[in-house]
Order: C-alpha cells, then structure tokens, then sequence
C-alpha cells in the first residue's frame, strides 16, 4: 500500500519551496506518485461501474413500482 503521509509532507515541503530552486524528484517519488494514480484510476472506474448498475437497479424498480 502507498504511504499518503509521505506524499503529503513532500507536496507541503514542495509549496515552502516555491520560488527557490528545486532540485530532480527523486525516482522512486516519482515511481510511488505514478501507482498511486493508477491506483486511484481504477478505483474511479471501478466506482463508475457501480453507480452505472445502482442507476439502472433504481430505473427497473421505478418502472416496476409504476407498472
């Protein structure tokens, strides 16, 4: 599993920097920033798909309810 407490002191250590100069992200930052987009992209389509069944469940059951 990520470390999210280590991404959000490096982004807050990131925004005290602003306007100095930053040096390379390290590699495995990098690596590490780049699951956790992966991460979150199957989770939102995961939940996509589960809200598309959940709309079409209520849909049949309005119908059915009117019917």
């Amino acid at each position: 599993m990520i470390d999210r407490t280590f991404l959000k002191e490096i982004n807050e250590n990131e925004e005290a920097k602003f306007g100095k100069q930053v040096k390379a992200k390290p590699m495995n930052l990098i690596r590490r920033q780049k699951e956790e987009h992966i991460y979150f992209l199957e989770l939102a389509h995961a939940d996509k798909d589960k809200l598309c069944k959940f709309i079409r469940m209520v849909d049949y059951m309005t119908i059915e309810t009117l019917v």
